[in-house]
């Protein structure tokens, strides 16, 4: 039909969601099918999509990493968008429409995402301000007054998620996002050098390129669990990290992604003396978690390190 969607899902070790959320995007009639494919899970996520519903279920040998997961999925796509989506993130047929009417009735949008809301009923709002070295570095302090330049947030983020219609950003988050299926075609999928994390902002950036553009569609919701293949904070936090100095790398310039490598370990160390200080103990634990797993001197749960990565947010 025209303006139908395919689902693509990337999963690792989803199963104890995955099925919710396909049976929701399933649901609605412009959904011609949902693609997962698996990176290689131990825990049936697999087959618990297939149970669920899902047209194509592919199934990788080896955890190849969400971009080239999602590239795998999109071979597999014929409508006229795509519909990149985690496995813990639940959309229902009535967002969707809203998604699809952004995208209708403004030809040089590519891209329309949902505010994204957690399970207890706080916002994550969705969508971001692209990254610089100095707002990076700076969002990792916990600054009790933030200006603007300061982080890569939207601060107003009640504001942005009241506002009647949808609302130009910079990019959106990956976890439930409604993409032109042309425009992926035409730039050639994902960047498989993200192997996960920062390859939702490299899409923002390759769009506006072309001078596309992204919405925030505020009357669209999505839940979203979050950490459900990566549970561990800290070693999340440092792959988000490893993920923001390639994209500043690729789009700053070396000079700018090398002022945030050498800033990181300082700036983190830094955050981690100022939450002990004001008794926040377990936050300054993460930080100084994740300033050893990049530094190579500690590691996750798994064995793993930053640049071994779980596919899934």
């Amino acid at each position: 039909m025209p303006g139908g969607i395919d689902v693509v899902i990337v999963t690792y070790n989803s199963a104890a969601t995955v099925a919710g959320v396909l049976v929701a995007a399933l649901a609605s009639p412009r959904v011609g099918g949902a693609i997962v494919v698996d990176n290689a899970s131990s825990d049936g996520s697999a087959e618990a999509a297939r149970t669920a519903g899902a047209r194509t279920v592919v199934r990788n040998p080896v955890n190849v990493g969400f971009a080239a997961a999602v590239n795998r999925g999109l071979r597999e796509c014929d409508g006229d968008y795509v519909l990149l989506l985690n496995p813990d993130a639940t959309i229902e047929p009535p967002a969707l429409e809203l998604l699809v009417a952004a995208l209708e009735e403004s030809p040089a949008a590519v891209m329309a995402g949902p505010v994204l809301v957690a399970q207890d009923g706080r916002l994550e709002l969705g969508a971001r301000r692209f990254s610089t070295t100095v707002n990076r570095l700076l969002w990792h302090l916990p600054l009790p007054r933030r200006p603007q330049w300061s982080t890569p947030q939207y601060l107003s983020a009640a504001e942005m998620a009241a506002a009647p219609a949808p609302l130009p950003v910079d990019y959106l988050w990956g976890a439930a996002l409604l993409v032109r299926r042309r425009f992926l075609s035409d730039i050639g999928g994902l960047d498989e050098r993200f192997f996960l994390y920062s390859e939702d902002e490299d899409l923002g950036r390759r769009a506006q390129a072309r001078g596309c553009r992204s919405f925030l569609v505020p009357r669209a919701r999505a839940v979203h669990v979050g950490g459900v293949s990566t549970p561990d904070a800290a070693l999340a936090l440092a792959r988000v990290i490893t993920a923001n100095a390639l994209l500043l790398e690729k789009w700053e310039g070396p000079r700018a992604a090398e002022c945030y490598r050498r800033g990181i370990g300082p700036v983190l160390a830094l955050r981690a003396a100022l939450l002990t200080a004001v008794g926040r103990r377990t936050g300054a634990h993460l930080a100084s978690r994740a300033r050893a797993m990049l530094d190579g001197r500690s590691s996750g749960p798994d064995g793993s390190a930053p640049g071994h990565r779980n596919p899934c947010r």
